[in-house]
């Protein structure tokens, strides 16, 4: 099973493709979990993929799942303006969809 880095960029040939070759975009649109395993990508049994294009008039916003409960104070932290919330694809050892946190104060 291909990780990390090297499917990330896997992702990212597949995206670029998509954008060059219609007929490709078209198919990783609608038989997402094919193409992904024909391109070398393996999902984790019990995971679904799905590919969403966003256009001109339509933004995806994705809600990744809560991995532990945020206490009131930490959200207000979060929301002043000392904190800004960095959210990133997750590579490497962490999870999928995390969300993290940069204190601006910190060096």
């Amino acid at each position: 099973m291909v990780e990390g880095k090297e499917q990330s960029k896997m992702l990212g040939e597949l995206i670029s493709r998509a954008w060059s070759d219609e007929a490709f975009r078209a198919r990783l649109l609608s038989d997402t979990m094919p193409v992904l395993k024909e391109n070398g990508i393996a999902v984790p049994e019990g995971v679904t993929v799905k590919a969403v294009e966003n256009t001109d008039t339509v933004f995806h916003l994705v809600i990744p799942p809560s991995f532990q409960p945020v206490s009131d104070a930490s959200l207000e932290r979060l929301a002043s303006e000392d904190v800004a919330i960095l959210t990133r694809l997750c590579q490497d050892e962490c999870d999928p969809g995390c969300v993290y946190s940069w204190d601006k104060s910190l060096p």
